[in-house]
């Protein structure tokens, strides 16, 4: 077998979704194709407490009689129930970059935050707004905003492109602050002799 599967643990920040993402990562990776065979698997790895939850999610029936399928959807039930789409709207549209956060940790939590809210075809429309309006650097803002015809991919790349210039300037600001006196010293010596 390649790989280990660690046993779900729901006080992890690991929802289940993602524990049944990687056991699905890890049949592929050892060719289990058979419905049987992954409900022994998960079964056999998941844990004591979450055994013990499936058989109380599904009591009277016993596990070993459920299809895979149906114990992943009984679980995901349990510890992911759907969660309200007016809700996860709200915390998308009230993201806003925080101090210290990169744009692409940003860009990567909006996506996050934007997984239950049901956008679709309007998804990279939230983005884009999302970016323009919860941006720090407001001189990056007012870029943005001036441009009518902006997408979500070129948002993203101007913002990216900004923060790496802004980084890039400061280096050289600091490189230029350390050098500066020995460049005193050694202007004055060459004055003075």
């Amino acid at each position: 077998m390649l790989g280990p599967i660690e046993e779900f643990d729901e006080c992890s920040s690991n929802s289940f979704e993602e524990y049944i993402e990687r056991l699905e990562c890890f049949f592929h990776a050892n060719d289990i194709e058979d419905d049987a065979k992954k409900r022994s698997v998960l079964l056999s790895v998941c844990g004591s407490k979450t055994y013990s939850t499936l058989r109380s999610v599904i009591a009277p029936t016993q596990p070993s009689t459920v299809t895979n399928t149906n114990i992943v959807a009984a679980l995901k039930r349990h510890y992911s129930p759907a969660p309200s789409e007016i809700v996860q709207r709200f915390h998308f549209h009230n993201c806003k970059q925080k101090p210290n956060q990169s744009i692409s940790n940003y860009i990567a939590e909006l996506r996050r935050l934007s997984v239950h809210c049901s956008f679709g075809d309007q998804l990279d429309a939230m983005l884009r707004d999302r970016i323009v309006c919860g941006v720090l650097d407001e001189a990056l803002q007012r870029r943005l905003l001036a441009e009518p015809t902006l997408t979500f991919k070129e948002a993203e790349e101007r913002a990216l492109a900004a923060e790496t210039a802004s980084l890039n300037a400061r280096l050289l600001r600091k490189q230029q602050h350390e050098l500066l006196p020995q460049d005193e010293v050694h202007y004055a010596a060459h004055t003075h002799a």
